[in-house]
């Protein structure tokens, strides 16, 4: 593409969401058009969700986290990480661990096919 964009969001081998500032919307829009590439463009999402565009509010919910006591008991479900790639095991349950999957869920894509192998 001619513009600036991310992969946020792999739905499956045959959709894909990307992550476009609003100025360049209507440069993206013309290229899949020009070669025919299917696409619909999302108007409703306020942010540019799982991409690098958030690090500044992972930053903020990193401090965030730190400054609370929150108590991290253990998973009572099976909990998978869409950012680790893998389930969280037993005694891993920490608030470095909860931060670093939070602000990592904000900034990088997620690739669902794979956490559903």
């Amino acid at each position: 593409l001619p513009v600036p964009h991310q992969v946020s969001n792999v739905c499956s081998p045959k959709q894909t969401v990307l992550s476009v500032r609003h100025e360049h919307v209507r440069s993206v829009r013309q290229a899949l058009k020009k070669h025919r590439i299917p696409f619909k463009i999302l108007t409703d999402v306020p942010q540019l969700y799982h991409s690098p565009e958030l690090e500044g509010a992972a930053r903020t919910l990193a401090t965030y986290i730190r400054s609370r006591a929150f108590d991290y008991g253990e998973p009572r479900v099976p909990l998978f990480s869409s950012v680790l790639h893998r389930l969280v095991r037993e005694g891993e349950s920490s608030s470095d661990l909860f931060e670093e999957a939070s602000c990592r869920h904000l900034t990088e894509p997620v690739h669902f096919p794979e956490q559903i192998a």
